[in-house]
């Protein structure tokens, strides 16, 4: 699905503007759009972003399909989430806390049950990893507090927020403090203030600077959320031929679908002026590199799930999901825990997953950068490896299972009961389609295509709402307990 992008200007390239760290990308939580796709041959209306990316390809050669998805959301330039809002029915996705505000009340407890459930009752510190509008964490913070049989209240200390996006970063502000509160800039140039609950929080623009946490003598034990935050963190695609490994990069031009590659040098092709459609424009789209790159000599040999392949697979790998995931293991290995939710239809290493979404629909990655929002399916066994990589002593991993598991664990049919008593026939109709939208496991149903997965202290055992079973049903080799769970808290231990 390629679209018409408006020819490049005859005046001489600009340098392509650096992009924010795209370990602060910006916050999604939850996303959900149909599965009609949206027209792929209008004109560009960002032609700003769109212009500056084509006429660097023509001069500098195709980019690799991470530099291109880097652009596209966080260009300080017209990158997608730098200056909109894109949640909502205005937007581009509806969010499951968005939907409805059971899906935060139970991870707000999820995180006082889980913190009790360790047992130390020691003070801690909520993290969350791109948090949107401030939704999901105001909602969480709200059960939070309320379940005052816990302790949780008095134990937490301060919320972390990492989000690169101003507008955002605004309106978690307003959501979370109150719309007369006011920003403070600290000497490590984090931003704080004080929540409407009288807690503390505190936001990075960069998850890099949540390093010296895992790294330092803090004594606050972590408890992280992260809610469709790595899906949209760039990939590199490559394929496997009789040749080694070729990385498949982002060209601009007249596509060539004939070839394995359309481009050796900047502006010079393999193609025939007699070969191409004259009528045809100028469109983003994929080519394979006819060469080998740096990346595809270094990150398809990182891990043997990628070795092993036979010729001519194809893989999706995230180098930026390994850094955090490690980042979340190491902080969890002082004590604590992660939830995170994503968007991963197929076990296993993604292929060929990468898509656009806009009006609530899928699209081409490539329609219109800066204008619409990219995502890739997650892989979670490479998220629960990276995040034990250095930790395997004190880390486990769990998961993933479906969303519509995890929140019927975690009681969301008596809460949806509890929220309809009393209410008009048409609150109680409005509060069912809300469950229902959260639970449905159909082809399409946020409850089968959003998965959790876990991480957790080893000494925690079994994560609050994930079902315990029996060590011949878990799937993933990283996840295979030593024991049998009725005997012993088993050890989730990797082989």
């Amino acid at each position: 699905m390629l679209r018409t992008i408006r020819p490049a200007r005859t005046t001489l390239v600009r340098a392509v503007r650096p992009v924010r760290p795209v370990s602060g990308r910006v916050g999604r939580l939850g996303r959900h759009v149909t599965t009609g796709t949206t027209s792929s041959t209008t004109s560009a209306s960002s032609p700003d972003l769109s212009t500056t990316l084509a006429m660097a390809i023509e001069q500098q050669g195709p980019m690799s399909v991470a530099t291109f998805m880097k652009h596209c959301l966080t260009n300080p330039s017209g990158g997608y989430y730098i200056d909109k809002d894109p949640l909502g029915a205005k937007g581009d996705f509806t969010t499951s806390p968005e939907i409805s505000q059971m899906f935060g009340e139970l991870v707000g407890l999820w995180l006082a049950a889980q913190w009790l459930y360790y047992g130390q009752k020691q003070p801690f510190r909520v993290i969350e990893y791109g948090p949107g509008r401030g939704t999901l964490m105001d909602d969480s913070l709200r059960a939070l507090v309320s379940a005052k049989s816990t302790g949780a209240k008095e134990a937490l200390k301060e919320v972390l927020l990492v989000e690169a996006s101003p507008v955002l970063r605004d309106a978690q502000r307003k959501k979370l403090c109150g719309a007369e509160s006011q920003f403070k800039t600290e000497e490590d140039g984090s931003i704080t203030c004080v929540t409407k609950y009288g807690v503390p929080i505190r936001w990075y623009e960069d998850s890099k600077m949540l390093d010296k946490l895992a790294s330092s003598n803090d004594p606050l034990h972590n408890y992280i959320v992260a809610h469709e935050f790595f899906d949209a963190l760039p990939i590199y695609q490559f394929e496997k031929t009789d040749k080694g490994w070729r990385e498949l990069m982002v060209n601009y031009g007249v596509e060539n679908k004939t070839k394995e590659s359309s481009i050796l040098l900047p502006g010079q092709t393999h193609i025939k002026s007699s070969d191409l459609d004259k009528d045809k424009k100028k469109t983003f789209h994929l080519v394979t590199a006819p060469t080998w790159t740096v990346a595809s000599k270094v990150i398809p040999q990182s891990h043997k799930r990628y070795r092993d392949l036979p010729e001519w697979s194809k893989i999706e790998v995230c180098p930026d999901a390994w850094d955090v995931a490690n980042q979340m293991g190491r902080l969890v290995a002082k004590g604590g825990a992660a939830f995170i939710v994503d968007y991963a239809v197929k076990p296993g290493v993604p292929v060929n997953t990468l898509r656009g979404i806009r009006d609530h629909k899928i699209c081409s990655p490539f329609e219109e950068p800066g204008k619409v929002d990219l995502s890739a399916d997650v892989d979670f066994t490479a998220i629960g490896i990276a995040s034990r990589s250095k930790n395997k002593e004190n880390v486990s991993a769990f998961g993933p299972i479906n969303q519509a598991t995890w929140l019927k664990n975690m009681g969301i049919e008596m809460r949806t009961e509890k929220l309809m008593e009393g209410k008009e026939e048409y609150i109680k109709k409005r509060i069912e389609s809300q469950y229902k939208r959260l639970v449905d496991i159909g082809i399409n149903g946020m409850g089968k295509i959003y998965k959790a997965f876990f991480l957790t202290h080893s000494s925690h055992g079994y994560p609050v709402g994930f079902p315990i079973p029996e060590p011949k049903d878990l799937k993933e080799p990283h996840q295979k307990p030593e024991k049998d769970p009725k005997d012993t808290e088993p050890k989730v231990v990797e082989v």
